[in-house]
Formats: structure tokens, C-alpha cells, sequence
């Protein structure tokens, strides 16, 4: 009796720190998908605070200067508009491929609950790790979900203060996709031209007009983004009228204005 309750006691010892661990597992995931998304929606990033921060949550992998990133954007939609998905169940399905692919991370912004991003490491731009990774996304989602999927295919970057350009260009690529129900995958690329339109410089111009609350700057940087070139591609103009929807979006967070 004795020893069977020493090893009961035991058991529900390991029971409770295998919980502990799993709580802490957890936590910490949540934090890396949180960090991962103010990566690529902040304007500004300071290097050294940004690699402490990766050390901390472990995420030292995306500090290699060899490793190129990829953003895949995932889009679920329903056959039936009456027929409620639950969106967990997709975003748990998400994370369970992320964690079998090595160098893969799962974010998602929580005003968005059908659609997540994926950031993929790669060790070359000729790599068949995203074929392989949207093919899984989509077997997995329409074998278990029963849904179609819509999956945009974002730039491969080559630098930590490029994650927001891969980001934009994944959404971008979701974004030409047709109306409807039926799986579909867009790698449509955009120039480095369209790409780096939208300059640092003319960042911190309409950043300062917002800060210093001076409308005529602001309306003139406005219009040399979005209206000063009539040979814009439609590429280029809706890269960056997102960009600048996510510098407005940072400005807005930063003085807590919903």
C-alpha cells in the first residue's frame, strides 16, 4: 500500500509538470506568433532590441543572414455561407503543419479569423520547400475541414527589415485571386522596382507629417505615392497602397486609437 501510493504520488507529480510544460509550450508560441506579426507590420525596428527579442522568444533561426524568408498567406472558404467553420480548427490544423515543417512559423492577425501566414525559411530561392508546404496546406485543409483554400505566395526576401515587403507581397498575391468558392494558388512575383517604390525615405516623410500633424505634407507625399506616377502597374499601386495602409495602421497603435 505503501509503494502504491508512492508511485501514485509520482505519477501525478510527472502529470502535473508534463501540464506545466505544455502551458509553458504554449505560452510561448502565442508569444512568437504575437512578435512575428509586429515584425512585419512595424515601420521602424531597432536591430538590437529585435535580437534580443528573438533570443528570448527562441527564434534565433530567423537572425541567420544565409536564410532567406518566404510569407504564404492561407485563405479558407466555405461552400455553404449558413454553415458556421469553426475558425480554431483551422488555425490548430495550420499550426500542426507548421510544426512538421522544419524552419516553418505560424502568425495570424486576430481581425482576420479565416485567414493565416505562414513564414518559411529557405536555404535558396530555387528551393521546393513551398511547393511542398501549399501542397500540404491544401490536402490537410479540404481532408479534414471539407473547405477550399485561397493561397497567396509572397516574394522570398533575404533580410529581417524586408519581412514586411514579403509579408505586403503575400497579401498581394491572396488579393488576385477570383471570387468564390474553389482552391486556388497565386505566386504572381512583383519587381524589385514595384517593390522598393514605396522607399524608406518617403516612409519617414509621411510618418513625420502624421507626428507633427501637418495635413499639406502629408496630402503631398500622399499623392507622390499613390497618384504622382501615371505609369504605375496596377502591381506597384496596390503594393503601395498597402504598405501605407500598414504605416497607417502603426501610427494608429501607437497612439492607442482603435
Amino acid at each position: 500500500r505503501k509503494i502504491r501510493q508512492e508511485i501514485k504520488l509520482e505519477k501525478n507529480k510527472e502529470a502535473e509538470l508534463i501540464r506545466i510544460n505544455q502551458l509553458a509550450n504554449l505560452h510561448l508560441q502565442e508569444m512568437q506568433e504575437q512578435y512575428i506579426l509586429y515584425l512585419v507590420k512595424e515601420e521602424r525596428l531597432q536591430p538590437y532590441i529585435v535580437k534580443e527579442r528573438l533570443q528570448q522568444l527562441k527564434l534565433e533561426e530567423l537572425l541567420n543572414v544565409n536564410a532567406k524568408a518566404q510569407f504564404i498567406t492561407v485563405e479558407i472558404r466555405e461552400y455553404d455561407d449558413s454553415i458556421k467553420l469553426e475558425e480554431l480548427s483551422f488555425q490548430m490544423l495550420c499550426r500542426e503543419i507548421a510544426k512538421e515543417q522544419e524552419g516553418t512559423y505560424l502568425f495570424n492577425d486576430p481581425s482576420y479569423t479565416k485567414m493565416v501566414q505562414f513564414l518559411q525559411l529557405l536555404d535558396s530561392e530555387t528551393s521546393t520547400r513551398t511547393t511542398q508546404l501549399v501542397e500540404r496546406i491544401q490536402q490537410s485543409i479540404t481532408k479534414y475541414l471539407k473547405v477550399d483554400t485561397v493561397i497567396g505566395i509572397g516574394n522570398v526576401v533575404s533580410d529581417l527589415t524586408e519581412y514586411r515587403t514579403g509579408f505586403i507581397s503575400s497579401l498581394f498575391a491572396w488579393s488576385q485571386s477570383q471570387l468564390g468558392t474553389r482552391s486556388q494558388v497565386i505566386d504572381q512575383t512583383i519587381t524589385r522596382e514595384e517593390v522598393f517604390f514605396f522607399s524608406p525615405d518617403i516612409e519617414k516623410k509621411v510618418t513625420n507629417a502624421i507626428e507633427y500633424a501637418d495635413m499639406h505634407s502629408f496630402k503631398e507625399n500622399l499623392h507622390s505615392i499613390l497618384g504622382g506616377k501615371k505609369n504605375h502597374s496596377v502591381s506597384s499601386f496596390s503594393f503601395s497602397a498597402n504598405h501605407l495602409l500598414f504605416l497607417l495602421g502603426s501610427q494608429a497603435k501607437k497612439y492607442d486609437i482603435e
